[in-house]
């Protein structure tokens, strides 16, 4: 279960950073103010704990530490069916290395996984607001079996409020609840998942909070999972 909420963590980062452009003479997106050489760092934690009924098994505890940095690269050109002006942005996360393609009308964001893709991965509205809500469906391959498997995550993204304080000078943040379909809320107490996007920003925080309680018999067992992502700078380049 740790490991599938880790996933749709890091997956939501991706996503975070994905979506905005501020393309010369061109459509833009307040909530990620893109530039060549913008750079963001973030770090993060996940804290995990299992009780179990006494006199079974010990209790489990887990601790694990984040970091990531977004850097956007420079202007490209997807090679597909058309020829489309995209940002390429790097984000390195742990030891993954992601590459993004990014393009943005009016009233979409697009994200290209390739740079011969002719049609987009995902996208998402421009400038997000109140209800506004939308599905991103993601592609995971576990390498570290053999054969490689592929697990496919539909999260779900809805913006529940606006004028919402994150942290230090980030004020005026829109939060957006986000739930990925591994996520069957009615097996937890309770469980919430947020972001929250700053205009001229973009993506400055995201938090998780769960709580599991499962009866046996007389036996329970309780599951806390807490985790937090943070900015830590932005650079414009």
């Amino acid at each position: 279960m740790k490991k599938a909420l880790l996933a749709v963590m890091a997956i939501a980062l991706v996503i975070g950073f994905a979506g905005c452009d501020i393309w010369p003479f061109g459509a833009k997106s307040p909530y990620l103010p893109l530039a060549e050489g913008n750079k963001w760092e973030y770090s993060g934690w996940t804290v995990m704990e299992i009780t179990y009924p006494p006199e079974t098994i010990e209790d489990y505890y887990d601790s694990t530490a984040t970091s990531s940095t977004t850097e956007v690269m420079g202007e490209t050109e997807l090679t597909g069916d058309e020829a489309i002006k995209v940002w390429e942005i790097k984000t390195i996360s742990g030891t993954v290395t992601t590459i993004s393609y990014v393009d943005v009308d009016k009233d979409w964001v697009y994200y290209y996984d390739d740079l011969s893709d002719s049609e987009e991965w995902y996208k998402w509205p421009t400038e997000p607001v109140i209800a506004d809500k939308w599905d991103i469906v993601v592609e995971v391959v576990d390498t570290l079996v053999d054969p490689p498997d592929t697990t496919t995550f539909t999260t779900t993204y809805e913006v529940v409020e606006e004028g919402v304080e994150a942290f230090g000078d980030y004020t005026d943040c829109i939060k957006i609840k986000v739930l990925a379909d591994i996520i069957n809320v009615d097996d937890y107490e309770t469980y919430e998942c947020f972001e929250y996007w700053a205009k001229k920003t973009g993506y400055v925080m995201s938090s998780v909070k769960a709580v599991m309680i499962r009866v046996v018999g007389e036996d329970t067992t309780t599951t806390r999972i807490e985790g937090e992502t943070k900015l830590d700078s932005f650079t414009e380049g």
